[in-house]
């Protein structure tokens, strides 16, 4: 995979963005999904995607 996923940037958000991230959080960590910062929800569902993608691409989709 051409994508480096081990380093992200730091996310800056808006107000409403801001609140939509600290109820992920939340939900993150009552699932035991270890997220200490908006970084790692971030970094959490950028892993997901690539990994969705890579399912696709070997279902042939």
């Amino acid at each position: 995979m051409p994508w480096d996923t081990s380093r992200y940037t730091t996310i800056v958000v808006d107000k409403k963005t801001h609140e939509k991230l600290v109820y992920l959080k939340m939900a993150l960590r009552a699932h035991d999904i270890p997220v200490r910062s908006f970084n790692d929800v971030v970094n959490y569902l950028i892993d997901k995607y690539f990994e969705y993608l890579r399912l696709l691409e070997e279902k042939g989709e």
